[in-house]
């Protein structure tokens, strides 16, 4: 595998938040974690053509750091009939929001 260098979460964030607003325009945000949010959101929150969105942002090789209480919100999320999920490319977001969107559809 050699000495590839993985991106730092937030690096990640930016080219997902990027790749969002080039594929699936529409209005995202970071959620930046605080005594004053709730605990278990996810790292990116948004919504497309009146889909509301949750992408959980891990690194490559971290996803088992995905926590019982993260889980838990996505899984909340998608029974209130939102997407949510976790994610760690934009190239991951693309194939899953795609994939889960055409699923949806009425």
């Amino acid at each position: 595998m050699g000495n590839k260098k993985v991106p730092l979460e937030k690096v990640i964030v930016a080219q997902i938040k990027k790749s969002l607003d080039k594929y699936y325009p529409g209005f995202y945000f970071k959620t930046h974690g605080g005594p004053f949010q709730r605990a278990g959101l996810p790292d990116i929150i948004g919504v497309h053509r009146g889909r509301f969105i949750a992408i959980e942002v891990k690194r490559p090789g971290r996803e088992d750091t995905l926590t019982e209480l993260q889980q838990s919100t996505i899984d909340l999320i998608n029974l209130a009939g939102g997407i949510s999920f976790m994610a760690t490319s934009p190239d991951q977001v693309g194939e899953t929001l795609g994939r889960r969107l055409r699923e949806s559809r009425p």
